[in-house]
């Protein structure tokens, strides 16, 4: 620096200025440029002799303070490739783990030297601590650009990446702030300069998340009588799948970055939405087999293809077991208290951030779909052992004797008192038992609309 301004002064013979004279400099260090603006001749006859030949020292000084200023930012920059000239591998390119070692190797002592030595050698309205920092963050900045958009950047991997952000953001802005750095010299933020490098990321843990989700409906699908045998079904599906989930969250949330989490969030959400459509694939009633269509008479056959009413489905199928379905009511139930206790991790309350599409009505209303999809199974399956005794509804048989109604009702009590009951949270069981009741008044009525019957008094007492 010494040697940086005696050329300075040699080349430009710069007289030496009195302090007292140069009082006005801060104001036009400040940016008031008014003061040493060029005089028309008039204004120079109207200003005292004195007062114009201070002027023209104040532009002097102007021009020693901008290429002093000029020798100060060229030593530091020099200083700084210095400092990271051996962090570089054969192509040029910075290494990470090697530059942000080195970064924190020298960054405090650099700046605190800085602050302490050379700070006092310096009028106070030069700010030469501050335009230090300013030199280093820019610095920083382009090493930081590097990272993201460089040759090398498709080279970092995800777990450079979450180095990389959370050195920006546990040390390197905390460490500048700590030492009185003004915000102000931290612009840009480093972490928007690495943007593309997240955005990256950001996709690859998508493609990544979005394979192992797939994964894990597979295997929880492929045998459907491996739901665990406790007190409540349920399959191990969605604690892996929310646990997987929850990790990739919790390494956003290390790097203290609100853009890596926020980014990390949406991806987990579109996943929980691929698991859902997944799910309705599943759940998704098939056309029964040839064996099981010939078994139905025509009336019972005509019956079952109703279904839910609106939906427009086709309920022959050949059934997942009842304690598969009874797994996937309670497994969906726990995805939506999932969903909800994972985005209390990305923000407070519901105020969500802008600019960034957080899809956590959507996917509980997948989960809640898929809850009601499976009971609507459930009903099937109860129902669909009733098929003969359905088919002679409103028959002689059906009037006269009451074996087929106690057939009915002692069936249905049988599933919920020994089958279902101590198997399904307990709230979806009074609402399946009101479903599956709807079910067999529709069947009731439906059948009346398919037969030509009269109404006469043993028929509405049967009723």
């Amino acid at each position: 620096l010494r040697a940086a301004l005696e050329a300075l002064q040699q080349g430009h013979q710069l007289e030496e200025l009195e302090e007292e004279e140069v009082v006005d400099a801060p104001d036009l260090i400040a940016g008031d440029k008014a003061k040493v603006g060029v005089l028309s001749p008039s204004q120079r006859t109207n200003m005292g002799a004195s007062a114009f030949a201070a002027q023209e020292k104040l532009k002097g000084m102007n021009r020693y303070y901008a290429l002093s200023l000029e020798w100060i930012r060229a030593s530091a920059l020099d200083h700084f490739e210095s400092l990271f000239k051996d962090v570089k591998d054969d192509k040029g390119n910075y290494i990470i783990h090697k530059t942000l070692a080195k970064a924190k190797e020298t960054l405090i002592s650099d700046l605190t030297a800085v602050y302490d030595d050379l700070r006092p050698c310096f009028p106070p309205y030069y700010e030469i601590f501050d335009t230090y920092c300013s030199i280093y963050h820019s610095s920083f900045n382009q090493i930081m650009f590097d990272f993201a958009e460089g040759p090398g950047s498709s080279d970092v991997s995800a777990e450079e990446t979450l180095m990389i952000v959370k050195w920006i953001n546990t040390f390197y802005r905390k460490q500048m702030l700590r030492l009185g750095v003004n915000e102000d010299y931290l612009i840009p933020d480093l972490t928007l300069t690495l943007t593309p490098l997240l955005n990256n990321y950001a996709t690859v843990a998508r493609s990544q998340i979005s394979e192992l989700a797939m994964r894990i409906v597979a295997q929880d699908t492929e045998d459907s009588s491996k739901q665990l045998k406790v007190s409540l079904y349920c399959t191990t599906g969605p604690l892996n799948l929310f646990q997987m989930l929850n990790l990739r969250l919790d390494g956003a949330r290390s790097t203290s970055s609100p853009l890596l989490l926020y980014k990390t969030a949406e991806q987990c959400l579109a996943v929980c939405l691929e698991y859902v459509e997944a799910f309705k694939e599943i759940l998704k009633p098939v056309p029964p087999s040839p064996e099981n269509a010939k078994k139905l008479s025509s009336s019972a056959a005509s019956q079952s293809k109703e279904g839910s009413e609106g939906t427009g489905k086709n309920t022959e199928r050949e059934p997942l077991e009842l304690g598969y379905l009874m797994a996937c009511v309670n497994n969906f139930s726990d995805c939506y208290s999932y969903t909800t206790d994972l985005m209390e991790k990305v923000v407070k309350g519901d105020e969500m951030p802008e600019g960034f599409n957080f899809p956590v009505e959507e996917v509980k209303a997948g989960f809640s779909g898929l809850i009601k999809e499976s009971r609507y199974l459930i009903v099937l399956e109860i129902t669909s052992v009733l098929d003969a005794e359905f088919a002679q509804l409103y028959s002689r048989d059906w009037i006269e004797k009451t074996t087929l109604v106690r057939t009915i009702t002692d069936t249905i009590n049988d599933y919920f008192t020994e089958d279902i009951s101590d198997h399904i949270i307990a709230n979806y069981y009074k609402k399946l038992a009101m479903e599956t009741l709807e079910h067999v008044v529709k069947r009731y009525i439906r059948s009346m609309f398919a037969r030509k019957i009269s109404f006469n008094t043993d028929l509405a007492d049967r009723l």
